[in-house]
């Protein structure tokens, strides 16, 4: 988060928050928040979640546009952590300071919990790829209110300033970066496979409860390639936990499972389904770019260093972060 969004922010903030939405500031509780301020609270009997944004962050247009969006899913029957109203009728609420502003929303908790052990099996893969297929299918159909619209994938501030967060010695990876942004948007845009997606669906973004799925945390919701939302599950699926063999064994149940949920909901030409390397690579480029930009690279772990100089290497020398084929997945030609 900003420093300067951390500094503005104040139990006056907080009150007036909690009072848009009839919590009890007292009993809140703080969830802590990476680019937003996060607070758990009762209201009548039922558990909530609040959301404090600074506008350094997001705007009001763009956060409204989110909103809209999840209320819309909601509505058509997706499992989303649902935004309720304030007390003015409104999904969102604004409170102005001098020269800026904090953007409050809240949303039902999504009952249940993170994914376990206990969990982590082909019927979780086939609930996330029917959820993601639901989004895919309603998202078609969406409007979104005049003068409202999230961005499009490529405006995100890293894809744009990547080579400002990468130390000298880059220039190999800034140019694999541009060349993978520049080979999507060369893809063609067709209305069934492309729109407004979560764009950041792995399995910290939900919780489960009795083997369903209720989706959460669509802050970063673009409009992008409905192919990328099949990518960003597998790619953390994958990251840091496995290699050699078990990576590839893993890989072919996932998207045997994944898929077969998603195509109960909505049919994705192979097409595009050929293009998960691409936006596979998309990712751990991104993923890369992070490390540099919010971590202290000094400060890794050896296991993360090594990991971070194993990725140069494999983003310089075109090396598939997985290499697929139709099969792997499960398809047929």
């Amino acid at each position: 988060m900003d420093k300067r969004s951390k500094a503005l922010f104040n139990d006056q903030i907080l009150a007036q928050s909690a009072k848009l939405f009839r919590a009890n500031v007292g009993q809140m509780k703080d969830l802590g928040g990476f680019e937003s301020f996060i607070y758990e609270f009762m209201l009548d009997g039922a558990e909530f979640i609040m959301r404090i944004t600074h506008s350094l962050h997001r705007d009001k247009g763009e956060m409204q546009a989110e909103v809209d969006w999840i209320y819309f899913l909601a509505q058509q029957g997706v499992s989303v952590a649902k935004p309720i109203f304030s007390v003015n009728e409104r999904l969102l609420e604004r409170i102005d300071l001098d020269d800026s502003y904090f953007l409050v929303s809240a949303f039902e908790k999504a009952p249940g919990g993170k994914v376990t052990k206990e969990n982590w099996n082909e019927d979780l893969f086939i609930e996330w790829g029917k959820i993601t297929g639901q989004m895919h299918k309603h998202t078609q159909s969406y409007e979104p209110p005049t003068g409202l619209k999230r961005p499009m994938w490529y405006e995100d501030p890293l894809l744009l300033e990547a080579e400002n967060h990468l130390p000298a010695g880059h220039e190999i990876v800034v140019k694999k970066f541009s060349e993978t942004i520049q080979k999507i948007k060369e893809l063609p845009q067709n209305s069934d496979a492309f729109g407004l997606i979560h764009t950041d669906l792995h399995y910290g973004n939900f919780f489960v409860h009795e083997g369903k799925i209720t989706a959460f945390d669509f802050d970063d919701c673009s409009y992008q390639y409905f192919v990328s939302d099949i990518a960003i599950p597998l790619f953390y699926s994958l990251y840091g936990s496995l290699s050699g063999d078990d990576k590839i064994s893993f890989t072919r149940i996932f998207m045997k499972n994944f898929l077969a949920g998603y195509l109960t909901e909505h049919c994705l030409d192979k097409f595009w389904l050929e293009q998960l390397p691409l936006f596979l690579k998309l990712r751990e480029i991104e993923l890369y770019v992070v490390y540099h930009r919010s971590l202290d690279i000094e400060k890794l772990s050896d296991a993360e260093k090594q990991r971070l100089i194993v990725t140069k290497s494999n983003i310089e020398n075109d090396i598939p972060y997985m290499n697929l084929s139709l099969q792997d997945l499960g398809v047929h030609d």
